[in-house]
C-alpha cells in the first residue's frame, strides 16, 4: 500500500491540463468513511478572490515532492460554482460541484446500503450497486439534503488534537496518512516526544480510534499506553520524521 503524508501534500501544487492551478492549502476528508474527497486549492495568483475544490477524483499522477497532475483545465476551474469561504461545504454546493465536474455523488453511493463500509467510489454507472440495492438515489438525495448533513471535516482542523489512550493522554495529533489508491484515511500521526512513549512519533492505525470529539478536540483509543507502545512505537516512520 503506497501511503501519503498529509504535511507534505500543503507544499504541492495541483497543475491542470494547461495551467499552474495554486498550491493545497487544506484536504478534506468525509468523517464517516474518512476518505479524502477534496483539495482546497489556493487560486488567487490567477482567480483573485477564490480558492477552489478539486476531488481526487480528478487526479491523475502525484509527482513527488513538488505536484499533482489534474484531469481538468483552468477554463473548467475559472467557471466552477463559486465557494462561499466563511461557510460549511454544504451537500447542495457539493452537488454543483458534481453536475459541473461530472464527479459521482459519493454521499449517495455510501448510504445505499445499510452497514457496508464502502471507501472506494465506483468509476461509472456500471459499477453502482444493483438497482434493487439503490432503491431510491433520488429520495435519498432528498433526505440528505433535509438535513443538511456536514460530514467533511479539514485535515488542519485536527492537528493537535489531544490523543487518550484508555489510561493516560500519550500525545497530540502531528500528521495524517492515506492510502493513495483508495483515498483513505489509514493513520493518525501521534507527536509523543513529551509523554514518554519512547519515540517522537507513532502511528495509530485508524481501526484503533474509539471516538473522535469534534468538540473537545480529542482522539481516544481503544488501546493503553502500554499497548500503544508494545505494538506501534517500532513503525518504520517513527524515526525518520518524513
Amino acid at each position: 500500500m503506497n501511503r501519503l503524508r498529509y504535511s507534505p501534500l500543503l507544499a504541492m501544487t495541483i497543475e491542470a491540463k494547461d495551467n499552474k492551478l495554486g498550491g493545497v492549502e487544506d484536504v478534506y476528508y468525509d468523517d464517516r468513511t474518512f476518505v479524502i474527497r477534496y483539495f482546497a486549492v489556493d487560486t488567487r495568483r490567477w482567480l483573485p478572490g477564490r480558492k477552489v475544490l478539486i476531488s481526487p477524483k480528478s487526479v491523475t499522477l502525484i509527482h513527488h515532492p513538488d505536484h499533482i497532475l489534474v484531469t481538468l483545465t483552468s477554463d473548467e476551474v475559472r467557471a466552477c460554482p463559486p465557494l462561499d469561504e466563511h461557510k460549511p461545504i454544504s451537500r447542495q454546493y457539493e452537488l454543483l460541484l458534481s453536475q459541473h465536474y461530472g464527479w459521482p455523488e459519493y454521499w449517495l453511493i455510501d448510504f445505499v446500503t445499510p452497514g457496508l463500509r464502502t471507501l472506494a467510489i465506483p468509476q461509472s454507472e456500471t459499477e453502482f450497486p444493483p438497482p434493487e440495492v439503490r432503491w431510491s438515489l433520488e429520495e435519498e438525495r432528498k433526505q440528505k439534503f433535509a438535513g443538511e448533513d456536514y460530514t467533511l471535516r479539514s485535515c488542519s482542523a485536527i492537528m493537535k488534537y489531544n490523543v487518550i489512550a484508555r489510561d493516560v493522554q500519550i500525545g497530540v495529533v502531528d500528521d495524517l496518512t492515506f492510502n493513495s489508491a483508495t483515498w483513505e484515511l489509514t493513520d493518525f500521526v501521534v507527536d509523543s516526544d513529551n509523554w514518554g512513549m519512547g519515540a517522537p512519533n507513532i502511528f495509530i492505525p485508524r481501526d484503533n480510534i474509539a471516538a473522535i470529539s469534534w468538540y473537545g478536540k480529542t482522539l481516544e483509543l481503544n488501546l493503553t499506553k502500554s499497548q500503544v507502545k508494545r505494538w506501534f512505537v517500532r513503525s518504520p516512520f517513527a524515526s525518520t520524521g518524513s
